[in-house]
């Protein structure tokens, strides 16, 4: 009896053990899963970021152009800013006129 005993207890132990191992099996690929997951998430945030960084310096370059070229546009204006913005205001009434022109052959009038 006690060897039927120690026999019982020796095959619980085993499946115990199986227990344990698979258990662990589980947790390891769970956290390896995570790990991959939270790596996937890091590299899209990354991009991200570096796409939203890149045009950000885009603007940022145009924007000091465009200061630059406002800033020379004054210089040759004598330092006179109402001068400059009526440099600017001359030089797109061409545009104006001719979207005007065009608005107005494009009404339809009842006749």
């Amino acid at each position: 009896k006690a060897q039927y005993e120690f026999e019982g207890q020796r095959l619980r132990a085993e499946e115990i053990a199986r227990e344990e191992v698979s258990k662990q099996q589980i947790e390891i690929a769970a956290e390896a899963e995570a790990e991959r997951q939270r790596r996937i998430a890091q590299g899209q945030a990354d991009a991200t970021l570096a796409a939203y960084n890149a045009e950000a310096e885009g603007q940022q370059a145009v924007l000091e152009a465009k200061a630059e070229g406002y800033a020379k546009l004054v210089a040759s204006a004598g330092g006179d800013a109402k001068a400059a913005a009526t440099l600017l205001m001359v030089e797109k009434i061409e545009q104006l006129v001719a979207r005007q022109t065009e608005a107005i052959a494009n009404l339809k009038i009842d006749k």
